[in-house]
């Protein structure tokens, strides 16, 4: 293999793991906020984002509940 391609395949490892991190702390911020804020709102608010950031898909077509 070039030289250039491992380097090109480790930035994008490191770059993969910055984002990984990146959104383990983003998400695990947003969880404390949901417990510990001092307002019901910002509580609220919280918990709305972990939503958004958690979000699941269904794997199979039989999980998502419907009929059909």
């Amino acid at each position: 293999m070039n030289s250039s391609t491992i380097d090109t395949v480790l930035t994008g490892v490191t770059a993969l793991g910055a984002g990984g991190i990146l959104y383990g702390t983003t998400v695990g911020v947003t969880a404390a906020v949901a417990v510990f804020a001092p307002t019901p709102a910002r509580r609220r608010d919280a918990r709305a984002v972990l939503v958004i950031l958690l979000r699941r898909r269904p794997a199979h077509s039989w999980d998502s509940g419907t009929q059909g």
